[in-house]
């Protein structure tokens, strides 16, 4: 259930290639009905299933079978890739895209991994990878505790912030909490690989961690040594060099050499829905972005700015939750700083209908600047269309709805020419 939601559907396709019989449905795709799971051993479903309605068809079914129900992430993390050697991405920000570059730069070296990742990885055109070998590398949420179902034997953490405060209730130490849990939940000489530019990893690292996990280090003085590793890399900023960072770090344990390295960094496509060139049409470059806490925001806003020094930069937001926009509303009021214009539109909803607390136009109004705007999704497009000139890079960032826009303002300014 909830079978094209970006990590439910790589699991889906896994757990094909290993020999399972997989049915899925969501709601714009077969909607919930309780014959779906007839002649069914197993009920896998997304953990938002639960936040949304626990009475669905399906699961009240199950229930009345004795049909075993767990989420996808216990599935691929209990039973597909139990005794696999797992190598497990976690943290905030820039998962997705540590775990596609990762996949990549090990399959390139000839590792040939299973890999499971919560966005399309470019060079492969999908989401996951089949491989033959006993190797898995895998995105860990901490959301619902989804990364407790993976006993890792090598932990990536590249940063840490509060993002689901609708799981954590808003408290920081519930999340750490969970984090430590995790991290003391790894294998047997586990590694744990941590950023220590980051003053959430500081204050991790102050909390009680299994004596038995050997913690490696990256600092500044790493990723400015390897600055000529990271130099000619498809994706951009300064948050992709830390990533990049990281996986250098995890290739150093495997007892990989840096000059085979290289290439493989040089030639990752990156992620769709990341840094995502649309097109560009009367020298307006429209881009697809997810970022969608604040601090991505800012970094996302950042890593354009360098890149594209002398455009005028737009970026169209599109808040993801109600509870994240009112945990982290001070935040959000200076995220967008660094844009020449931002546009604030509806919030997604996503798990959370029919429950708003702090919206965009509340944010907009505090702001009260000239260069932040609020437009609903349909006024958005004729908005870009009048104030928006040649010379110009626009982002659309979220992760729901908004990369809808961003195709629908692309298709608007070709059919204007």
């Amino acid at each position: 259930m909830g079978i094209s939601g970006s990590g439910a559907s790589a699991v889906a396709g896994l757990a094909k290639a290993k020999g399972y019989e997989v049915s899925g449905c969501d709601e714009e795709n077969g909607g919930h009905v309780a014959s779906h799971i007839n002649n069914i051993d197993l009920l896998c479903v997304t953990p938002s299933v639960f936040y949304t309605n626990n009475n669905h068809p399906e699961i009240l079914a199950a229930k009345d079978k004795k049909i075993p129900i767990i989420t996808w992430q216990e599935f691929m993390g209990k039973i597909l890739f139990k005794d696999y050697f797992t190598i497990a991405i976690a943290g905030t920000h820039g998962k997705t895209t540590t775990t596609g570059l990762l996949g990549f730069m090990l399959e390139q070296l000839g590792f040939d991994p299973w890999v499971e990742v919560g966005g399309i990885v470019k060079n492969w055109g999908k989401n996951y990878r089949v491989g033959k070998s006993n190797y898995f590398v895998c995105e860990a949420d901490e959301f619902y505790n989804n990364f407790l179902n993976i006993h890792a034997d090598i932990i990536l953490l590249n940063n840490i912030e509060l993002d689901h405060p609708e799981f954590f209730d808003g408290k920081v130490e519930k999340m750490y909490e969970s984090f430590v849990r995790f991290i003391n939940g790894m294998k047997a000489e586990g590694k744990l690989i941590v950023n220590t530019d980051n003053k959430g990893i500081t204050q991790l690292l102050n909390c009680p961690i299994a004596k038995n996990i050997n913690i490696v280090k990256i600092d500044n003085d790493f990723i400015n040594e390897n600055r000529l590793v990271f130099k000619d890399m498809q994706i951009f900023g300064e948050q992709n060099v830390k990533n990049a960072a990281g996986v250098l770090k995890i290739c150093e344990k495997l007892k990989i050499e840096k000059e085979k390295i290289i290439p493989a960094i040089q030639n990752f496509k990156g992620m769709k829905r990341r840094q995502d060139l649309i097109g560009e049409v009367k020298g307006v470059k429209i881009f697809d972005d997810y970022a969608h806490h604040p601090t991505a925001i800012r970094e996302t806003l950042r890593a354009f700015r360098d890149k594209f020094p002398k455009e005028k930069l737009i970026c169209v937001i599109e808040p993801h939750t109600y509870s994240r926009m009112k945990y982290l509303f001070e935040d959000f009021l200076t995220c967008a700083d660094g844009a020449d214009l931002a546009i604030y539109t509806d919030t997604f909803e996503s798990r959370e209908r029919g429950k708003p607390t702090a919206t965009s136009r509340d944010l907009v109004g505090e702001i009260k600047k000239d260069n932040v705007q609020y437009a609903s999704f349909n006024e958005v497009v004729d908005y870009l269309i009048n104030n928006v000139e040649k010379n110009s890079v626009v982002v659309f960032m979220g992760a729901g709805n908004v990369n809808k826009i961003s195709k629908k303002y692309y298709q608007t300014l070709t059919q204007k020419i």
